[in-house]
């Protein structure tokens, strides 16, 4: 009987199964990573805010901000219908939220998603407001230390 390593071996961080001489598969754990060819075209130091696109409710959601600053993550209602939503959809909110002028603001409700990056994806709970912003979603703290 053959040992394992005979057939998998770890190199430069990915992991190739074998059989024989013919390569299965390889498995590269998921990355982000940056190098000085990303900054070809900027002008340092930058303060640039992080906007992405995320999969959600089978559809691709562009325009969502990541705010580090950020604990709770919010989707305008503007987007929710866009997604196949209805109000009905919507589960209560227990607690309001201050807003970006310092405005007490309660949600009109909650709904929790899958929200996929890559190749992750994890259930996140989104409060929906009626405020009117250029971005989509905004992703904060939680889902980011979650990925």
């Amino acid at each position: 009987m053959k040992k394992v390593e005979e057939y998998c071996k770890v190199e430069d961080d990915a992991l190739h199964v074998k059989v024989g001489q013919k390569d299965l598969e390889t498995v590269t754990p998921a990355l982000i990573s940056f190098d000085d060819t990303n900054l070809e075209r900027w002008i340092l130091p930058h303060d640039d805010a992080l906007v992405i696109e995320l999969h959600m409710n089978r559809f691709i959601v562009k325009r969502v901000l990541i705010d580090q600053g950020n604990t709770s993550e919010i989707m305008y209602y503007k987007t929710f219908p866009k997604l196949s939503f209805t109000d009905s959809d919507l589960q209560p909110a227990e607690y309001p939220f201050f807003d970006f002028n310092a405005n007490l603001e309660y949600p009109i409700g909650k709904i929790t998603l899958p929200v996929r990056a890559g190749t992750r994806s994890i259930d996140m709970e989104l409060l929906v407001v009626k405020l009117s912003l250029p971005y989509n979603i905004i992703m904060g703290r939680t889902w980011l230390h979650a990925m």
